[in-house]
């Protein structure tokens, strides 16, 4: 499911393409569900929006193949952060790129994560 552009828009992107200033849409479905009256950004969203954000850096489609370390030390309020800050730490590989992610607003830390992507084959 892509979440960029309806759960989630990018509003600044550095120029080494490696931080965003992402903005949450507090209204989304997502957040209907997730919790009513206390919303609160699901941990596969902010994997999903790393690899989208990979994906744009990359230029290629990725997958998931490992995760070496999640940590959530803050939840995200869409109401409260609607604006975060992402930065990706990219080594790209051959067949993957590993990703190093930090998710943040101002002085709050909400997650840093160590993701390995494999490269989508596109067959035509």
């Amino acid at each position: 499911m892509k979440l960029k552009d309806d759960f989630f828009s990018v509003i600044e992107t550095s120029p080494d393409k490696k931080d965003y200033l992402v903005s949450l849409n507090p209204r989304h479905e997502i957040y209907s569900d997730h919790f009513p009256g206390n919303p609160v950004t699901p941990g596969v969203c902010i994997i999903q929006m790393i690899k989208e954000l990979a994906s744009l850096y990359t230029g290629r489609k990725l997958f998931m193949r490992h995760a070496s370390k999640i940590r959530y030390f803050k939840v995200i309020n869409p109401t409260e952060h609607e604006r975060i800050n992402v930065s990706l730490d990219i080594v790209p590989g051959e067949n993957e790129c590993r990703v190093a992610a930090t998710v943040s607003s101002n002085d709050d830390t909400f997650a840093r994560l160590s993701l390995d992507f494999g490269y989508t084959v596109v067959i035509r």
